[in-house]
C-alpha cells in the first residue's frame, strides 16, 4: 500500500472515561488521583494482508493522537466540576493533566 493511501486515519469510535485511583502502592490516595482519557477505534487500512512497512500508518496516527488528546482535555474540563463536587470541603482538589501518548505538539491540555 502506498503512503498516499494512508494520508489520514478514519476514526470509527471514540471512548472517553475517568480513571480514579483510590489506593496506590498499598496506601490510600487522598484525594483520589483522577485522570481523564480518550481512546480511538480506527479503521485499519492494512487489515487482512501483510504489509512490511507500517510507517505510513504510524505517521498518520499522529493526527489521531492530537485529536484524542483534545477530546480527553475537553472531557476533563466538562466532568471536573462533577467529580470534585463529591469531595468533602476539607479535601484539597488536585488537578493533573496527563495525555499519553500525546504528541509534544498537542496544545489541548
Amino acid at each position: 500500500m502506498a503512503e498516499k493511501d494512508v494520508d489520514s486515519v478514519r476514526i470509527k469510535r471514540v471512548l472517553t472515561f475517568l480513571d480514579e485511583t483510590r489506593v496506590a502502592d498499598g496506601r490510600d490516595t487522598v484525594p483520589p488521583l483522577r485522570k481523564a482519557a480518550a481512546v480511538a477505534i480506527i479503521d485499519n487500512p492494512f487489515a487482512g494482508r501483510f504489509v512490511q512497512d507500517l510507517a505510513p500508518l504510524t505517521q498518520a496516527s499522529e493526527a489521531v493522537g492530537r485529536e484524542i488528546c483534545a477530546i480527553a482535555a475537553r472531557f476533563w474540563r466538562r466532568i471536573r466540576p462533577l467529580v470534585t463536587a463529591r469531595l468533602p470541603s476539607w479535601v484539597p482538589t488536585v488537578s493533573r493533566s496527563t495525555a499519553m501518548p500525546c504528541s509534544p505538539r498537542c496544545s489541548a491540555t
